[in-house]
């Protein structure tokens, strides 16, 4: 038997968070190891993309702390659990799409640690405290990132993200996530321009959808105004409201006067709720025979790791 001796600390698969010691592996990447070396079981594992074991530990026996069952568990001896790459939480559910901009203090990086191949899903794997990303208060890890400054990351490899993230200026991030409760305040502005120039507010709108500042031009009044703030919601402007109004009509409400009070919907932190993973048996010294749980997981590494 090939059975797990040790877990490093802050490695791929301690982060997985479901690997035991104790646990007997099956098979790397749909290939059983019976019979193969250490040496070839290592090659396996180094194999291209990230491996996929296979792995089984005795369940409910006696001097175990057996999970809290699933409802298909609690029926047999025996079951198995699919978990995605370094524990997130699968993608399921209504996915609601975001805007951020990434603004980083002199030699801070953007604090945003993303996972996932070329072709893959790119999620967030850990957003990095008192960092740029951090401070933005919307970003949560198992977001998944859909674009960056406009181009879409579908097909984009880890290298050319960061390249993108480190293009000039902050980077603008699409990302998507599970609906979140956020706390929100109104705000309101008055603007006023010179003649002939313009309020500086660039605005991302649907009819019958919410209006959104995308981008605050420098050097304009809206942006020097130190009031608005990039992704707040454009409600009212010179007391009239913008639901159900087009784009063009919102445009055209703006440039109507060199003078723009408004009225803006403000989200605070999102309030994220930590998914919760059921406890893993932990082997005693002796433990008595039972049936056994099957247990596959999908590693993924980080470079040099």
């Amino acid at each position: 038997d090939v059975k797990v001796m040790d877990i490093v600390p802050n490695s791929t698969a301690a982060r997985v968070g479901q690997i035991a010691v104790g646990d007997r592996l099956l098979s790397v990447n749909g290939k059983p190891v019976t019979g193969l070396s250490q040496a070839q079981i290592a090659t396996e594992l180094a194999a291209s993309g990230p491996p996929k074991l296979l792995l089984s530990r005795p369940s409910r026996a006696r001097g175990y702390s057996a999970p809290a069952p699933a409802a298909a568990a609690a029926a047999s001896a025996s079951a198995t659990t699919e978990l995605s790459a370094t524990g997130l939480p699968p993608l399921s559910g209504p996915q609601e799409e975001y805007e951020v901009t990434l603004e980083r203090n002199p030699g801070e990086t953007f604090g945003l640690r993303l996972i996932g191949q070329q072709g893959e899903d790119i999620r967030v794997l850990e957003v990095v405290p008192n960092s740029a990303a951090a401070r933005v208060g919307k970003i949560a890890a198992g977001d998944k990132l859909l674009s960056v400054n406009g181009k879409a990351v579908n097909g984009f490899s880890q290298a050319q993200i960061a390249s993108e993230l480190a293009a000039n200026g902050p980077p603008k991030l699409l990302l998507s996530g599970p609906p979140r409760a956020r706390s929100s305040s109104e705000v309101k502005v008055r603007l006023v321009r010179q003649p002939g120039k313009s309020y500086g507010l660039k605005l991302r709108s649907q009819v019958g959808a919410s209006t959104v500042v995308s981008e605050l031009v420098p050097g304009t009044v809206a942006a020097t105004c130190g009031q608005i703030k990039e992704g707040d919601t454009l409600l009212a402007v010179n007391g009239i409201n913008l639901t159900n109004k087009s784009h063009e009509e919102i445009i055209n409400i703006l440039s109507s006067k060199n003078e723009a009070d408004l009225v803006l919907r403000r989200d605070g932190p999102a309030q994220t709720q930590q998914q919760q993973q059921p406890a893993l048996p932990q082997p005693a010294s002796q433990p008595a025979q039972a049936g056994l749980q099957t247990v596959k997981v999908h590693l993924e590494r980080s470079a040099g790791q």
